[in-house]
């Protein structure tokens, strides 16, 4: 059985591996805040958890984003799990079908939801939640071009007389195929 570190390890984006794997590991610089009333002024008891309140269950962040944000992970990840809320994001589910796809989604949410927490923490800027989920879409596809575009470059070195597409052309094409569904945002 893989752990949730050694799913973490196989993630292809370098800024959310970083933050899942801090997340998971207790290690995101915000342990300082513990017994303290959270950043976002929702009037809660002070924190004895600073990770999980303040990343998935604060009252301010909008229910919308937290359906989007789950709605963003079943779409990417082809799991459509039952009751899954963004409190229930644990690698090692046994109902998870595709579990690096949802490593990867979730390493998107989780990335976007500590840079809108820091910003609060930190910079005493108020999060922006509307940009949130495109923020999100616009990050995976992004990742996902420059995957295939590195998929055909591995091609092109062994098999050269083979013609390829330009990586504009891989951008251009999955952009007009892959459309999220209008709900989303």
């Amino acid at each position: 059985m893989a752990t949730h570190f050694d799913i973490i390890s196989k993630i292809p984006y370098d800024k959310g591996r970083n933050t899942v794997f801090r997340f998971f590991a207790r290690a995101l610089p915000i342990n300082h805040i513990r017994l303290k009333p959270c950043p976002y002024n929702c009037d809660s008891i002070p924190l004895d958890e600073p990770y999980l309140h303040p990343m998935l269950t604060c009252p301010t962040i909008p229910t919308a984003v937290k359906i989007k944000a789950v709605e963003f992970i079943r779409l990417i990840s082809g799991n459509n799990i039952p009751g899954l809320t963004l409190e229930h994001i644990y690698l090692d589910n046994p109902l998870l079908i595709n579990t690096h796809k949802f490593a990867l989604a979730l390493s998107i949410i989780l990335h976007k939801l500590w840079i809108n927490y820091s910003k609060t923490l930190y910079g005493h800027d108020p999060p922006i939640w509307g940009e949130f989920i495109p923020w999100c879409v616009k990050t995976y596809k992004i990742i996902y071009t420059n995957r295939l575009f590195e998929q055909i470059i591995k091609f092109e070195k062994y098999k050269p007389d083979i013609p390829h597409p330009s990586k504009d052309e891989i951008i251009s094409t999955f952009h007009r195929k892959w459309t999220p569904p209008p709900s989303l945002f």
